[in-house]
């Protein structure tokens, strides 16, 4: 495709500042596509490309204005990258660079809880897996006690099960549960009845154990999602700094300490705190933040038109 290019920006941890030795080099390109393209709406707009260990994305005018209208984070990051992050760029850029305030709003500050959710999604995640290994052990040498496993029900060893309810590590995800018939070994919502047999109980549970990825694997062994957690406090902080005074600074003023939360030195607990609290500043800089609710799709829109229909006359007279 024959792409004009609008602007290239280094993004990612080169731009943060949290870059480590080995890095990629990470970059985004906006073009204006082919005039030819746009006329018949054949545009492609995001693609992915490799250049050895660096990872760069291409995408549409149209594409960026649509993202960054949304509030999300990597385009509003753009708006702010310094000239020195910009690899090249031309009129229309800096054109756009001029009005970058019209184009920020309160929603940069909805990706935050998404974020947020995200870093929490897999300490839920390992928490329940955690419970899930100290049941399935406890039925395991249950198994290598019992003369016959596969035909001993459950509710024969129902006091140690009930033992066992009161001292698991996350007494929320086991718990013992009834219907009118029924009595229920529960298990992160897995229901057993305790007519069943221990053999069944943990082939069961044992399936649900492997079911769990690395990244909860590593929560039970005392390690953390770093690359989610560093991205939730880092779009947390982004996202403060824009409600409260519109703009951004990059590198980012906290940049040490995402680099200390991607190689694990602070502790799970201290950034769960670090998240929730941020939570609460950022709603409560919300009631009183100078950020329109809503971009300036307008603005987006006209200049969108006046590069795609100076595209589509340029193919015009090319062909004359």
């Amino acid at each position: 495709m024959n792409f004009k290019p609008i602007a290239t920006i280094i993004t990612g941890s080169t731009l943060y500042g949290t870059n480590m030795p080995g890095s990629d080099i990470d970059t985004i390109s906006v073009v204006a596509p082919y005039g030819k393209d746009i006329i018949l709406q054949k545009c492609q707009l995001v693609e992915d490309l490799k250049d050895g260990d660096d990872d760069h994305k291409q995408m549409s005018l149209q594409k960026f204005f649509k993202l960054l209208a949304e509030g999300q984070t990597i385009q509003t990051d753009m708006l702010f990258a310094p000239k020195d992050k910009w690899v090249m760029y031309s009129d229309i850029w800096e054109n756009i660079i001029a009005q970058r305030h019209k184009f920020i709003s309160k929603k940069v500050a909805a990706f935050v809880g998404f974020c947020r959710s995200q870093a929490k999604r897999y300490t839920i995640k390992g928490n329940r897996l955690g419970a899930t290994k100290q049941v399935v052990e406890f039925l395991r040498g249950k198994m290598e006690n019992t003369r016959e496993p596969n035909i001993t029900k459950l509710r024969t060893i129902r006091e140690d099960i009930v033992e066992l309810v009161k001292n698991v590590n996350e007494p929320e995800h086991f718990i013992l549960s009834y219907d009118d018939k029924n009595e229920y070994m529960e298990l992160c919502q897995r229901q057993i009845n305790m007519t069943c047999s221990i053999k069944y109980a943990w082939e069961r549970l044992k399936a649900l154990e492997d079911e769990y990825g690395e990244r909860a694997r590593a929560v039970v062994g005392g390690r953390y999602d770093s690359k989610a957690m560093y991205h939730a406090v880092r779009v947390m902080s982004e996202a403060y700094e824009i409600v409260t005074t519109g703009n951004l600074t990059f590198p980012r003023p906290e940049a040490e300490y995402l680099r200390k939360i991607r190689t694990e030195e602070v502790p799970l607990k201290e950034i769960l705190e670090v998240i929730d609290d941020g939570m609460l500043k950022i709603e409560g800089a919300l009631l009183t933040s100078k950020l329109p609710d809503q971009p300036d799709t307008d603005l987006m829109d006209k200049i969108l038109a006046d590069v795609y229909f100076g595209r589509a006359k340029e193919f015009y007279e090319g062909q004359s």
